[in-house]
This record gives C-alpha cells, sequence and structure tokens, in this order.
C-alpha cells in the first residue's frame, strides 16, 4: 500500500509540491482541476511501476529550478526517484489513466497496430504475459540471428564470389589443392597462348647401332693356325735382322708387288731369293688375307658406327629433348625421361671405340698373337650388349610423353577459356574455404543457420501453447468486456474478439457491434470506431477493457488500483455504475486510489457508505505561487463549494479593492458567477443548460408565465457581459490580453456580477 508521498519536486507542475507529507489510506480519493496535474501525478506512478525515468524526465518542470524528485513510503518502505533513476521499484500497481487509453486503445480518432498490440499484452495477464513474452523473445532473437545470417552471408558472398554461399560453404578440403591450382594456371595460360603452344615441338626418339664387339672379341683373341711355325721364325728374325720395327703390312704389300725375278722397288734380279719370297708368300696365304680383312671391316664398322657425327648427334637430341621438356612439357607430363644411362653408354662407346682401335692396329700388326682383353673391357662389352634395351626403354619414355603433350594439344584445342578460368576460380576458392578466417566465418554462418531453425522450431511450440491459452481466455474476456458495457448502458458491444499476427507479431483485434451491425476498427470508407462511438463510447470500452483485465489478475489481493478520471467524458446516467465499479475493485485490491476533476462524483462515491470513513482520505491537488501545483490534504465538501465562493471572493476583493494583481482572475470569475447566480435561483427551469450562453436563449424564449422570464430584465447586460468575457477567456495569448484588459469596462461587469449574485 501506497503509504505517503514524501517528495515530488521538478516535475511538470510539481515545483516543490509536498510542504508536508501526504498520507494515503486504503481509499484514497485525490481531487484536482484540469491542468493542475493529477496526469503528471499518474505517470510517476507509471515510472516507478515499468522503472521507466523518461515518463519523468519527459516533465522537468518549465523555468523551474529545482532538480527533479520524488520519494514515496509504499509498505513502509521508502521509493526515491534521484539523478534520473529510482533506486528501486514496485510492480504490484495496476493503472488506468490517459496514457492507458493511448498505450492500449485508441488515439483520437485511430486504433494503431501497436495499440491493439499493447492491448493484448495487457489481456494475455501475467501467465498469457510470459507466453507471449518467450514468442517475442523468440521473435526478436530469431530477426537478431536473421540479421546475423545476413551480415554473415554478405561476407561469405564477398569472399566466395561468385559461388553462391551454400555452394561455397560446401566445398570440401582437397590435399592435392596446391597442385591442382597449378595445373589450372598452367591451363589458363596455355589457352591464353593456345596458337603458339600448339606449335611447339615434341620430343625426338634416339636411333644408334651398337657394333658388332662380341665379334671384335673374337677376332682379338684368334690366331692363324695354317702358318708354319717355321716359317714365322724365319720371318720374323728376317724383319728383326732387316726392318727396324716389325712391319709385317709392309712386307704383304711388298710382296703383291713382285710380279717377275727381278724387285719391284731397286730392279735387282731376286735370283737366290726365292726361298724369302715362298717364305713370305706362305706366312700371308688366304687364311692371312682374310683374317685381315675382317679386322679392318670391323674397324671400319665401329668408327662408322660411333663416329664423332654419331655420336654428337646423340648428344644433340639429348639435349634437345631435356630441353624442349623442361621448358615446354614438363608440367603436363608424368612420365620420367631418364637420359643418365644412354649418356654413360655414350661415354663406353666412345672410350671402347677408341680401345677397339688400338686393339685392332695391334692384332693387324701381329695377327698369330693373341690380344689380351683386360676387365675393364669385360665389363664395357657387357654395358654395351645392353644398348638397345635401354634405347628401347629411352624411346618408349619419349613415345609416352609425345602422346601426352598430343592429348595436352587436343585438350586445349577443345577446352574453353572462360571454363578454365572458372575452374581456376573455384580451385582457388576450396583452397581459400578451409584458410581462417575464411572457415571460422562458414562455421559461423552455418551455426546461424542451425541456430535459426531451433529457434524457429521453439517459436513454433511458443505460439502453440499462446494460441491455445490465446482462445481459451479470450472467449471470457468477450463475454466480460460486453457486461461491463451493458452495465454502463453503453448501446454498443464488442464481437469477433481473437489475435491476429501482423508482420509477424501477434496482436489483439475485435470489432464493434452496434445495432446489430459489426463495424471495423478503422475505417474511411463507412461506420467504423472512429467516426461512430462517441469520447465517452470510447472511454467506457477502454475502461471495460481495463477492468476485465483486472479481474482476471491472479494476485489482484496485492495490487494497487489507480484510477485517474474514471468520469472523464461520461455522462451522469454512468456515474453510479462507474461508482459501483470503483466499491468492487476496491473490496478486490490492496489499496483504491481514484483521481478525478469532480469533487462532486468523488463525493457522491464516499458517501454511498461502501467503506469505514476511517479506511478513506481526501487529497486535493492545487494552484501555488506562481501557478504550480501542491498536493495537501483537503475537504471534499469545501472542494465542492469553493468554485463559487472563490468566484465570489474574488469579484468582492476587485469591487472592494478597487485594483488587483491579475484582473484576467477576475474576467474568469465573473461569469461562472453570474452562471451559478442564475443555476441557484432558476434550477428547475435551466434544466440541460451547460454553459451561459444557452442560459441566455433559455430565458429569451421562456414565456411569461415562467418564472425563467424575470430573469429577462437583466438579459441585456447578461448578453454584454458573455460577449465581453469571452473575448478574453477564449483569446489564446493570453499574457497580452492580461495588459489590455480595461479597469472601467471590468468594475462595471464585476459590479453587476457582484449584484446580481447578492440579488439586487
Amino acid at each position: 500500500m501506497i503509504n505517503k508521498i514524501i517528495k515530488i519536486r521538478g516535475v511538470g507542475l510539481f515545483h516543490d509540491a509536498i510542504p508536508t507529507p501526504i498520507k494515503f489510506s486504503k481509499i484514497t480519493t485525490i481531487y484536482g482541476e484540469n491542468g493542475r496535474g493529477k496526469s503528471t501525478l499518474s505517470s510517476i506512478f507509471s515510472s516507478l511501476v515499468n522503472n521507466d525515468p523518461s515518463l519523468i524526465i519527459a516533465r522537468k518542470t518549465i523555468g523551474g529550478s529545482n532538480n527533479q524528485e520524488s520519494q514515496f513510503l509504499i509498505d513502509n518502505r521508502p521509493f526515491s526517484f534521484f539523478n534520473n533513476t529510482w533506486d528501486r521499484t514496485f510492480n504490484d500497481i495496476i493503472i488506468f489513466d490517459s496514457e492507458f487509453v493511448a498505450r492500449n486503445i485508441y488515439s483520437g480518432f485511430t486504433i494503431l497496430p501497436e495499440q491493439r498490440e499493447s492491448l493484448l499484452e495487457f489481456t494475455l495477464g501475467e501467465d498469457g504475459g510470459r507466453l507471449k513474452q518467450a514468442v517475442d523473445t523468440l521473435t526478436e532473437t530469431i530477426s537478431k540471428t536473421t540479421t546475423d545470417i545476413r551480415e554473415t552471408g554478405l561476407e561469405i558472398s564477398r569472399i566466395g564470389y561468385p559461388l553462391p554461399i551454400e555452394a561455397y560453404i560446401a566445398l570440401q578440403s582437397d590435399p592435392e589443392i596446391d597442385l591442382k591450382i597449378e595445373k589450372a594456371e598452367k591451363l589458363v595460360e596455355s589457352l591464353n597462348n593456345i596458337d603458339v603452344i600448339v606449335r611447339k615441338p615434341g620430343l625426338a626418339e634416339i636411333a644408334i647401332s651398337s657394333p658388332d664387339f662380341a665379334n671384335l672379341k673374337k677376332l682379338l683373341t684368334t690366331t692363324i693356325t695354317t702358318i708354319s711355325v717355321e716359317a714365322k721364325e724365319k720371318l720374323f728374325d728376317h724383319i728383326a735382322a732387316h726392318l727396324k720395327e716389325k712391319d709385317e703390312q709392309w712386307i704383304k704389300k711388298g710382296l703383291h708387288l713382285v710380279k717377275s725375278k727381278n724387285c719391284p722397288f731397286c730392279g735387282k734380279n731376286l735370283d737366290g731369293s726365292e726361298q724369302l719370297i715362298d717364305l713370305y708368300r706362305q706366312y700371308f696365304d688366304e687364311s692371312y688375307h682374310q683374317y685381315q680383312i675382317s679386322l679392318q671391316a670391323t674397324q671400319r664398322d665401329i668408327q662408322d658406327r660411333i663416329s664423332d657425327a654419331v655420336l654428337g648427334r646423340l648428344q644433340n637430341i639429348i639435349d634437345l629433348n631435356n630441353s624442349i621438356l623442361e621448358n615446354n612439357w614438363k608440367t603436363i607430363t608424368i612420365i620420367e625421361l631418364n637420359s643418365t644411362e644412354i649418356l654413360e653408354l655414350k661415354q663406353i662407346l666412345l672410350e671402347m671405340r677408341e680401345t677397339s682401335k688400338r686393339l685392332i692396329t695391334l692384332k693387324i700388326s701381329d695377327p698369330l698373337s693373341p690380344i689380351e682383353i683386360d676387365p675393364v673391357i669385360h665389363t664395357y662389352l657387357d654395358r654395351i650388349s645392353t644398348i638397345p634395351v635401354q634405347i628401347t626403354k629411352y624411346n618408349q619414355a619419349i613415345q609416352g610423353i609425345n602422346q601426352e603433350i598430343q592429348k595436352y594439344k587436343q585438350r586445349l584445342q577443345t577446352s574453353n577459356l572462360t571454363s578454365a578460368q572458372k575452374e581456376l576460380v573455384n580451385w582457388k576458392l576450396r583452397k581459400g574455404r578451409d584458410e581462417s578466417p575464411n572457415n571460422e566465418i562458414c562455421q559461423k554462418y552455418i551455426e546461424l543457420i542451425e541456430r535459426k531453425a531451433r529457434l524457429e522450431n521453439e517459436k513454433e511450440i511458443a505460439n502453440k501453447n499462446l494460441a491455445e491459452y490465446t482462445n481459451e481466455l479470450l472467449e471470457n474476456v468477450e463475454e466480460d468486456i460486453n457486461g461491463y458495457l451493458s452495465q454502463f448502458n453503453a448501446g454498443f458491444g464488442i464481437v469477433n474478439i481473437d489475435t491476429s499476427k501482423e508482420r509477424g507479431t501477434p496482436r489483439l483485434k475485435y470489432e464493434i457491434q452496434l445495432r446489430n451491425q459489426n463495424l471495423k476498427l478503422n475505417s474511411s470508407t463507412g461506420p467504423a470506431f472512429s467516426n461512430t462511438l462517441s469520447e465517452g463510447d470510447k472511454r467506457t470500452l477502454a475502461f471495460a477493457f481495463f477492468l476485465t483485465k483486472t479481474n482476471l489478475d491472479p494476485n489482484l489481493s496485492d495490487k494497487i488500483i489507480i484510477v485517474d478520471d474514471p468520469m472523464s467524458s461520461l455522462d451522469q446516467s454512468r456515474q453510479f455504475t462507474t461508482q459501483m465499479t470503483l466499491k468492487t475493485l476496491a473490496s478486490q485490491g490492496k489499496q483504491l486510489i481514484v483521481l478525478s476533476h469532480d469533487p462532486r462524483f468523488l463525493q457522491s462515491f464516499l458517501d454511498n457508505g461502501f467503506f469505514p470513513q476511517d479506511d478513506c482520505v481526501t487529497i486535493e491537488i492545487k494552484r501555488s505561487n506562481n501557478d504550480y501545483s501542491i498536493i495537501t490534504q483537503c475537504d471534499l465538501e469545501d472542494c465542492i463549494q469553493t468554485a463559487y465562493k472563490k468566484n465570489y471572493r474574488t469579484v468582492t476583493d476587485y469591487i472592494c479593492q478597487g485594483q488587483c494583481q491579475d484582473k484576467f482572475f477576475v474576467v474568469r470569475a465573473i461569469r461562472p458567477l453570474v452562471e451559478a447566480t442564475l443555476r441557484n435561483r432558476f434550477l428547475d427551469s435551466l434544466k440541460g443548460a451547460d454553459g451561459l450562453g444557452k442560459m441566455i436563449d433559455m430565458i429569451d424564449r421562456s414565456p411569461t408565465t415562467s418564472s425563467l422570464s424575470r430573469a429577462k430584465v437583466h438579459l441585456p447586460m447578461i448578453r454584454e457581459l458573455n460577449v465581453y468575457t469571452s473575448n478574453h477567456i477564449h483569446d489564446t495569448s493570453a499574457t497580452d490580453t492580461v495588459q489590455q484588459i480595461s479597469d472601467a469596462e471590468l468594475n462595471k461587469y464585476a459590479k453587476f456580477a457582484l449584484n446580481f449574485a447578492q440579488g439586487s
């Protein structure tokens, strides 16, 4: 329960509103004229309930020097607002005021979607509110997650362009990615230079015919067995005696020149030399001749097959192949080209050529002696025997490489540069997909998508729970609201109350039923809430919603209920129903606080005997210095009489003193003083006249038989007074008006009003 108001400063008209702490009771009524600060006081309580300092900050006292402060004693605990914040909040307060109406029901002539959303929250209560809050929280979280997905997706679109987001995320790791990127880059480069590449040569095969070193070996180890030992020894002795060195070939050639008995060189008769010549002929017989021919033929064959030109061509082909492969085709073939063994064989052939030449020369000079072949030459001969195998192996590698070159050229000719570039981009994207921070961004996106799916599933369940609760609740709400509208004799009801989702947000929807016709809440083409219901009807509908929701509150007995101006725009016929409704609220809640601009309504509410006198207290918000407001204890009876008394006293003081500080207040007092006098004198005859203008009209039209006709004698002056006061009261520039009021004119009308009130 609110025990006391201790302090209110710097808020609206409450520059320093509490001269002394104001005690509250279980039933507390607060009276204040319109514009004195009732709504401000209600907003201070709303700020406390909702922990919303902005409701106070926005009402900073204009022209005031005090800092904004408020302090209450609630349930004997202090609650203070200082430095733009509350030190604690108090939630057990329910407030019906213009802010409640504007937030939940309507604004002016319009019912906004936000108001229907807020009304749904209000109607659902705490249990339903928790269910709706769960939906709203999930909706907000989903919205934020969607934003995160969109932002993360934009980042992925940037790093994964031109692939779609999902395609980029789905890229798989590849352990050979670097090699594939390299090949793709080469392909793109090749396609850019395809005309040059297709003209590049392939590799050449080698062809080398190895000499018959096996036959050479045989010749070198062969002797001519048909030559007699005696002929051989005599020939060697003769050669030794007559020639400086062994020279069988010289003798052999000379022997062929002997055609007669004379020496072909000196002409000397050869008689007596026949035995030596026969010995020569015996030595150089046909076997020897044929053997010599074989040696020479083998020598020529070796020189021809392993000539410098042949070995040079072999070297050139190997070097050229290596160069072509290294510079043009190395990256497109997986076949290895091993030239080492061929080059080693080349060197062996070269060495064997020179060695065979030396050995054959030696053999020719001494065909009867076998040549001893050392082990190194045997090794060479074994290696040389593998020449065909090595050449075949090398040439097969060449053929394989040339096939790959040809396939590569064909592939280039059938490939598309754009496709190759796209493939290269894809390989690079695949590599980048696994690198940081791209991998982390993709993982975040995946997690966000999964999270959104989970949240949407949770929201679907939450919406189902809310719908089940809401459908059951709204059936009772519609019945209760129509019950209150019937009690207030509203003449209309609500139908088809339900919820709707607009842009994902649940809102309350309903229709007004008037004269068996269903009216839309908003319509510019026909009857609707905005253009059919009076202000009193709209306020009644809002109050019916408030009462229905309040009755549904399971913790109502713990709540403080604040009702600001329940009679605002309500006609007199609804006053008693309103009082009975407030009586019920008071019995249901912990404390009831009613604010009103009508002291008679408050007095009637308290005088009906609903409550013990000790449970009731009345407070007044009234004008103080500089047109600020203060809050004090008051007597409602005195407040009811105050308007007439105050006006009478204001006019009397002006007439008696001759001057006053504020002539405008005198002008404002004259007309209501005359109205009150007429109403008191002719109460029955002026029924329904709510202003001086209507009173003048009724007096003017009154028959002579009516007591009201007695006032006709004053009618000219009353008309003048009505025009005079209206001109000043309705002037929008009140400050300037005070300066323009003529004291003579004011004195004239003030005297008339006073004399009329006194019966003169």
